[in-house]
């Protein structure tokens, strides 16, 4: 699947949590749409201030998949 951005809505749980995201193939290989949804966290910070080099950003979300 070759995925293009077909829509994308804000989480009901608000800024800090990533948004739902659905995702339409753009060529073929039996996988139509994946969605993800129910996203909880995944926002990175506004800023890298005071941060380690390297940090994680996790989150957790629910991924559907549909096709053919």
């Amino acid at each position: 699947m070759e995925p293009k951005k077909n829509a994308s809505a804000p989480s009901p749980l608000g800024n800090h949590t990533v948004p739902w995201l659905k995702l339409t193939a753009t060529k073929g290989s039996g996988l139509e749409e994946v969605y993800r949804v129910h996203t909880v966290d995944g926002s990175a910070p506004a800023t890298c201030h005071r941060s380690r080099p390297y940090f994680q950003v996790d989150y957790a979300a629910e991924y559907w998949f549909y096709g053919h």
